[in-house]
């Protein structure tokens, strides 16, 4: 994703117009960012099918991951511009001090890594309590599977609306006079 650029990060010449437009602001963070994610999702999943067509292990955990590749490129995504739209930065080239501009790249990438890190694993987490509490799981009784997989994406949904609430909010924060 980072390659593709069609986001925010590399919209700062428009966004003066984009933040006039008559449309709720997390309506337009939304909207820049669903064809990107879009399209890396539709490219791990078929990475994701090739690879467990290849190896003759297509089942239904295949189909599970699946359903999550849209809801973690989304919250990458989302994740990744709100940061962005907090503390952006123009990279030009043959800027002096790119070494700093690495440094503050690579604490940015630990720290969103991090953040999504949390939010998934306290999907996984809940997922998986709720699937002991509802039973023992197997191939003869895949109900408590099915029910902790349902609430870990539930989860997932609700921390991809609030991120893209605070996206929103960064945008309608974010002044065009004082971006760098």
């Amino acid at each position: 994703g980072w390659g593709l650029r069609v986001d925010f990060r590399s919209g700062l010449d428009t966004l003066a117009t984009v933040k006039a437009w008559p449309v709720p602001s997390w309506k337009i963070f939304l909207a820049t960012l669903l064809p990107e994610v879009c399209l890396v999702s539709l490219l791990a999943s078929l990475a994701v099918l090739v690879q467990a067509l290849a190896s003759g292990t297509f089942a239904a955990v295949s189909l599970l991951v699946l359903a999550g590749i849209p809801l973690l490129a989304l919250l990458w995504f989302a994740l990744d511009n709100a940061c962005f739209l907090l503390a952006p930065v123009r990279f030009t080239p043959g800027q002096g001090g790119t070494m700093q501009h690495t440094g503050r790249q690579m604490v940015m990438v630990f720290l969103r890594s991090l953040v999504l890190a949390l939010l998934a694993g306290a999907a996984v987490g809940l997922g998986f309590v709720v699937a002991h509490l509802a039973g023992e799981t197997g191939w003869a009784n895949p109900l408590p599977l099915a029910l902790g997989i349902a609430t870990g994406l539930l989860l997932l949904g609700l921390f991809v609306v609030s991120l893209i609430a605070f996206g929103g909010w960064t945008l309608r924060r974010f002044d065009v006079a004082r971006a760098i």
